[in-house]
């Protein structure tokens, strides 16, 4: 499961579309709706303080409230000390829509939050405003980078007036230096920034950024700010900055951890190389595309990896590494990735006088290659003679595959003769395949150039550009954006159709490493906006396998006509357990006054229908509580009756669905809690969930989970009733039982007389 995001809660089930919205407050208290997960420690009025060294992450968000269109302000009153590195940033906010709909992105310094408060402004399109016809459901996202203290005491929400002015809503940028991790060598100076010696061996320098980076689609411009004090006086280029996406970087082998070593399964957005003029200036930039498919918008789980390269000795300074959304009407510097193999005579000493030039390269992407050659040519100079040899040799990194020292390099040679280099005829095209490329064999390559003595030629450049592919007129048209058309990396699609509880499933594959490298898997609400059609047609015509929940809503999905012929539709069973919540919303009738009184930001998500009957039927709210709590009251439901309908439904699914799913939780939900609510299983579960869809798209071995996933699983949980627990004989739900709601350890009777007290 996510380490670096929290999972998104359930969504309470509306009592009724038909009901008008209750327009929210002049001034909203966030600070006490929002979620926490593990980390911080949460105080009075729902403030919260983190140390330095606890995981960096999301550490608060929610509450998905509904807004209606115009402009608002968030105010956060917080503090930081103790920062590790100045300069960079130690608090990050995002305000997204349904984990989709990015609205804006800041990010804060320890000395931009000295006065105690952060403000930030956003807009609310009509699109996914209360007034339109699409569900918005608006989330605020805080981020520990783990640079410094933090604590925050109140973050409200204020509307702006109409008039107010706001800044470009996509002129966000993300200050991405402290986010990178260093590799093996340079070192850190107080500001963040990173330096090399010129005696330190070339390789990466920085990479990743975490939390993962996951960006819209549009335009950005990458900044690198750097200072160059020497370099090898023959070297052209000295920095190499790549762009990845898709990348999970983060590594669970040993080896590649003691290396410090990223995994390379990504999709490479862009290569460039600068020379020593590039760095003299101090500033370089270079531009490129986060297409549809991989964007926030599309339900892509795509982090962007960047890397920086040290190409060459030199004594190097990176201060800055930014992130920045291009807006519509800047221009873009769209130009092909390009490896310089060998640049204005860089050869010296031996080699040279060899006329040999190595050069290593990180793994390519898949795809085809261009070699481009510029050399003047003398008119007397034999058109058939050779003028130039590339031998290749590729490998796996060793720290990802140590036993590849064992086996030979993967070799190729070609030769190109003077007439070649003279017609320069569109260079010499050769490709890269799949099972050698970034992403799938990962092999890094050498490639070795050697001059022919006398050919009279004199070579001045060779490159390797890569040949683009444009994407389809049909993705193009829908995304409004020219990218590099994404080549497949082996993996099978598969998109996931259902309630709120399919994303969760959607997470396991996706954070599950040998699921991930295996499936690229999309997740789409089985009640689908208007304004996600776009996204869900894309996935469904280009899927290998639908995952549909066995619900009735499926029946009634509007793009089932969308799905590619050939495509294997499979059905999994929706997973709850009503036994042990029989007054829930979820499972009988609701608390319609309390949903009429705050919709669609409601308080308490699950709404219980018992005590909405009772706030009629007994005014008095202490009487209400001990009526509620004896449960001897005239017409409560027979939750025994319950529990034996619920024994018979789950007989059901384990037979139509093959599994052992319901009878695992009737043996063992009275020894210990397997529900959180009652459409939010534990990890014990959520295991079985995953085991059981893994095994239905082909999944090879066994698919295990861990207790340590119940982290983002189990907040909000809702309280059992105690005469409830003891009639089914749940023995661990006593009364006096701590739940997590909202960061805050809770017992059932200060929930419910919260609940009383909330609605009345």
């Amino acid at each position: 499961m996510p380490d670096d995001i929290a999972l998104t809660a359930f969504a309470q089930r509306p009592e009724s579309r038909a009901l008008a919205p209750h327009p929210p407050p002049s001034s909203t208290a966030l600070l006490p709706k929002l979620e926490s997960g593990a980390r911080g420690k949460r105080g009075t009025g729902g403030a919260i303080a983190l140390r330095r060294q606890e995981p960096a992450g999301c550490f608060l968000y929610g509450p998905y409230l509904h807004l209606r269109q115009g402009s608002y302000r968030m105010t956060i009153r917080c503090s930081s000390r103790r920062a590790r590195m100045l300069d960079q940033p130690v608090l990050g906010v995002e305000v997204i829509i349904l984990s989709r709909f990015q609205l804006q992105w800041c990010d804060f310094t320890q000395a931009e939050l000295a006065d105690g408060v952060a403000t930030i402004d956003f807009s609310v399109p009509f699109e996914h405003s209360l007034e339109s016809e699409n569900e918005g459901r608006f989330e605020f996202r805080f981020y520990h980078f783990e640079n410094a203290d933090i604590e925050i005491t109140d973050v409200k929400l204020d509307p702006l007036p109409p008039s107010g002015l706001l800044p470009d809503p996509k002129a966000r940028t993300w200050r991405m230096l402290g986010r990178l991790q260093k590799g093996w060598f340079g070192r850190r100076v107080r500001s963040g920034s990173v330096r090399t010696a010129a005696w330190e061996p070339i390789g990466c320098i920085v990479y990743g950024g975490w939390p993962y980076l996951r960006l819209p689609r549009a335009r950005y411009r990458l900044t690198v700010r750097a200072d160059l004090s020497s370099a090898a006086a023959s070297a052209a280029s000295l920095l190499g900055v790549e762009v990845q996406a898709q990348s999970r970087w983060r590594t669970r082998s040993m080896l590649q951890v003691a290396a410090n070593v990223p995994a390379t399964n990504g999709i490479q957005l862009l290569w460039r190389e600068f020379d020593r003029q590039a760095l003299a200036d101090g500033v370089m930039t270079l531009d490129f595309v986060v297409p549809t498919e991989i964007g926030l918008e599309a339900g892509a789980d795509a982090p962007i990896d960047i890397r920086l390269h040290r190409l060459a000795a030199a004594d190097l300074t990176i201060h800055a590494v930014d992130v920045r959304q291009l807006c519509e009407t800047e221009p873009m510097q769209a130009k092909p990735s390009a490896w310089y193999l060998m640049r204005e005579r860089e050869m010296t000493g031996r080699d040279c006088a060899r006329g040999v030039v190595r050069r290593w390269l990180p793994p390519l992407p898949a795809g085809h290659y261009r070699l481009r050659v510029k050399a003047s040519v003398p008119s007397t100079a034999s058109r058939d003679a050779p003028a130039l040899t590339i031998e290749v040799a590729a490998r796996p990194n060793f720290a990802e595959q140590p036993q590849s020292l064992l086996r030979p390099a993967l070799t190729a040679r070609t030769t190109i003769t003077v007439g070649e280099v003279a017609r320069d005829a569109g260079g010499h095209s050769f490709a890269i395949p799949d099972d050698m490329a970034l992403g799938v064999g990962n092999l890094q390559s050498t490639f070795t150039l050697r001059e022919a003595p006398d050919s009279g030629v004199s070579i001045a450049e060779v490159t390797l550009l890569q040949e683009l592919e444009e994407l389809p007129a049909k993705s193009r048209a829908q995304s409004h954006l020219v990218a590099p058309m994404l080549r497949p990396t082996g993996r099978r699609k598969i998109v996931i159709i259902g309630n709120c509880q399919s994303e969760t499933l959607r997470q396991g594959f996706t954070h599950t490493e040998s699921l991930n490298k295996l499936y690229e898997v999309k997740y789409h609400f089985v009640q689908l906006q208007k304004n996600l059609h776009e996204f869900a047609a894309l996935d469904l015509e280009t899927c290998d396998v639908v995952l549909a929940q066995d619900i009735k809503l499926w029946d009634e999905f509007p793009l089932r006509d969308h799905i590619r012929p050939g495509a294997e539709v499979i059905r999994f069973p929706l997973v709850r357990f009503a036994s042990l919540w029989p007054f829930d919303a979820w499972n009988g009738p609701g608390d319609k006054l309390a949903y009429e009184s705050e919709a669609p930001n409601l308080t308490f998500p699950y709404l219980d229908g018992l005590l909405g009957r009772l706030r009629t039927e007994v005014p008095d709210k202490q009487a209400r509580f001990d009526a509620y709590r004896d449960l001897e009251h005239r017409g409560i439901v027979n939750y025994r009756r319950l529990h034996d309908m619920e024994v018979k439904r789950l007989a059901s699914v384990d037979r139509k669905f093959g599994i052992d799913l319901g009878s695992f939780i009737l043996d063992n939900f009275q020894k210990r809690q397997l529900f959180h609510t009652t459409v939010r299983p534990n990890w014990e579960v959520f295991g079985q969930m995953i085991e059981f869809a893994a095994r239905q798209v082909g999944a090879p071995g066994p698919v295990t989970v861990n207790e340590s996933i119940d982290t983002g699983l189990r907040n909000p949980q809702v309280p059992i009733h105690p005469k409830v627990a003891r009639d089914l004989g749940v023995g661990w739900a006593t009364e006096s039982r701590l739940y997590l709601n909202r960061g805050r350890e809770i017992s059932w009777e200060t929930y419910i007389q919260e609940y009383i007290h909330h609605y009345g």
